[in-house]
């Protein structure tokens, strides 16, 4: 997924690492992202809590960060635009659905019921099982 469909990539590493939602994620614009800090801030508006509160930018998310090099970009882009890269213009949530599903069956992995959330599941399961508190899950 990392060579054939980079912003898909990075879509589903920010649900898995950072556990963030899809609408979430399509609101983020690199000004929420402090590299320095390694916090994602997802503001009132944004979150579905209506609470401001910052997300801990994994190692391997960090990387990924890094490696798009968003610290030299405008910060009013958003983090994934519309073809899941940083850019100016925002995605709606639904083509991430659509474009997962797509890079599923293309590999012959969909089978009705895996969903693009379910890397949120699965990723809230890795940071338990790796001793991740569950009241900080």
């Amino acid at each position: 997924m990392k060579e054939k469909d980079p912003g898909l990539y990075l879509f589903t590493r920010l649900i898995f690492h950072a556990f963030l939602r899809p609408k979430e994620i399509t609101e983020l614009r690199l000004q929420n992202i402090n590299l320095r800090k390694r916090t994602i801030l997802i503001e009132t508006h944004i979150g579905k809590n209506s609470k401001q509160l910052p997300v801990v930018i994994t190692k391997p998310l960090y990387a990924l960060l890094k490696e798009l090099k968003i610290h030299k970009l405008p910060e009013y882009y958003y983090l994934c635009s519309s073809d899941f890269l940083p850019g100016e213009r925002k995605v709606h949530p639904n083509r991430f659905s659509e474009r997962h599903r797509k890079a599923l069956k293309a590999n012959k992995l969909y089978d009705g019921r895996l969903y693009g959330y379910a890397w949120k599941h699965t990723g809230n399961i890795n940071a338990y099982e790796a001793g991740v508190d569950i009241v900080s899950l």
